[in-house]
Parts: structure tokens; C-alpha cells; sequence
């Protein structure tokens, strides 16, 4: 998996799981993201390490890997060459407001 397309994963997939628990909870009297008029930049840590393979004759390519997510390079040859970088990084984001209520107003 590239780098961008496993970070696009991540982000879009915690902005809908925010999103989703949200609504999930709306009239329970939980808030998530309570924020009423106030900005609060949140951070999402990336800790990744990625991986590149080198296979004489055979596949060679680029993996993203971490504890949850792996995609990477099958060898199928005896001799291959790997390196691994770890790149740790930070992207801000900013929730929606969760609470329904201070909106409506």
C-alpha cells in the first residue's frame, strides 16, 4: 500500500468514525467534540515504517507497515535486498462541533 493512500485511509475513516459516534449519540446527553464556538485543532500521529524490496529477477516494491495495517512485497527468489525507514509525523485536524444543540442556536 503507498504511503498516501494509507493516510487518506486512516483520516477519512476516524472523520467518519467521529462523525458516525456523533450521531450514534445525539439525545443521550454524550457529547462527543464538545467545542461550542471554539476552534480545537486535534492531531492524528502517524508512526509508520516503510518498507522497500529489492528482488533480483523477481517483484520489487514499496509497503507501508505498522502494528494494524501491513501491505508489502511477496519474494520469490531466494536473494532480495529490503530497507525499512520509520517516519513518524503529525496531521492536524479539526472535528466538527458535536454538540447538536449549541448548532441548532
Amino acid at each position: 500500500m503507498e504511503l498516501s493512500d494509507y493516510v487518506n485511509n486512516v483520516l477519512c475513516q476516524v472523520v467518519e468514525g467521529v462523525e458516525r459516534a456523533q450521531e450514534n449519540t445525539e439525545g443521550n446527553g454524550t457529547v462527543i467534540n464538545p467545542n461550542p464556538g471554539i476552534i480545537d485543532i486535534q492531531h492524528i500521529e502517524f508512526d509508520v515504517i516503510i518498507t522497500q524490496a529489492d528482488n533480483s529477477g523477481s517483484k520489487a516494491g514499496f509497503g507501508v507497515f505498522n502494528g494494524l495495517i501491513g501491505a508489502g512485497v511477496k519474494s520469490e527468489n531466494e536473494r532480495n535486498n529490503t530497507s525499512q525507514n520509520r517516519i513518524k509525523f503529525k496531521v492536524p485536524i479539526i472535528y466538527k462541533d458535536g454538540d447538536a444543540s449549541a448548532r441548532k442556536k
